[in-house]
């Protein structure tokens, strides 16, 4: 028959063979539960936290300039100790300041103890990142303020032996003029001071007075900063009014083993060796009869 295989054909050909059709998908089916079955099981404990870094309205310089949230989850996600996949794995969602973390464990319970453990250990290092932040920054500003202290003492000292000079050593005090009042105004000088009698001695007196308020306030700062950083405890609590870290999805005992999927692994297996199945069976018979329909044995069969 020249004109190819017509459905009863077809049917003819399968029925023959069916053992083969129904024994190969079977045996494809065992095989990959048996494999899939001595494979050891692996359990996957997900954990989901939120992550913020937002210091109190009015706090102190050193304490506003922390690591961003974005920042502390990217250095948490590279951390050697985290750069595991095979175990344990961070993921951070910049969209929604998401953290998650994924642990791999051949039990159950090992899964969640592992993520408990992971959880805590991120905590700390994130705590203790913060704190080093921001004992860095506070060091840095008490350095700063006692340059201040230096800087205002020197100017002090100086406006003061200016001011306090006796008046042959002053310059003669002359009746003030237009034009030296514009240019003092010009130059920043308050108007009250660049109108007055003694320009001189009242910028001193001015100049003085305000490098008095800078000294005091360089040495505020500057015992503020020596204070906390004398204090761990204090510095501890600012850094963790300033965090905020949260557990949205608490770590939970998976039920069933991510892996292996014996029933799944079993089903794909027996899908596909039916599909290999039934291509033998055609190619078979194609080059048993070229060009033909079904063998004589198929049909007689």
């Amino acid at each position: 028959m020249d004109e190819g295989l017509t459905i009863r054909d077809v049917y003819l050909l399968l029925r023959a063979a069916r053992r083969t059709l129904v024994a190969v998908p079977l045996l494809c089916a065992a095989a990959a539960a048996g494999l899939s079955l001595a494979v050891p099981k692996t359990f996957v404990c997900v954990a989901g936290v939120s992550l913020a870094v937002s210091p109190q309205a009015g706090a102190s310089p050193w304490l506003s300039n922390l690591p961003s949230a974005p920042a502390l989850a990217e250095s948490l996600v590279r951390r050697p100790e985290a750069a595991e996949p095979s175990r344990l794995e961070w993921r951070y969602d910049e969209h929604k300041a998401l953290l998650t973390l994924i642990v791999r464990a051949r039990t159950a319970a090992g899964s969640r103890a592992l993520a408990d453990d992971a959880l805590r250990s991120a905590e700390a290092w994130v705590r203790e990142s913060l704190l080093a932040a921001a004992t860095s920054n506070l060091r840095a500003a008490s350095a700063e303020a006692r340059l201040d202290v230096a800087a205002a003492e020197s100017g002090l000292t100086g406006v003061r032996a200016l001011r306090d000079a006796p008046r042959a050593r002053r310059p003669a005090a002359a009746a003030p003029s237009s034009d030296r009042v514009a240019a003092l105004e010009a130059a920043g000088v308050d108007p009250r001071v660049a109108a007055a009698p003694e320009a001189a001695a009242a910028f001193y007196s001015v100049e003085a007075a305000r490098l008095e308020a800078n000294l005091a306030q360089a040495r505020a700062r500057a015992a503020q900063a020596e204070a906390v950083l004398a204090d761990p405890a204090t510095l501890a609590r600012l850094v963790d009014a300033a965090l905020q870290w949260q557990v949205l999805t608490p770590a939970a005992e998976p039920s069933a083993p991510r892996s292996p999927r014996p029933v799944l692994y079993a089903g794909l297996a027996a899908f596909f060796g039916l599909v290999g199945a039934l291509a033998a069976v055609f190619l078979k018979e194609a080059i048993a009869r070229p060009g033909s329909g079904p063998s004589e044995r198929t049909r007689v069969s």
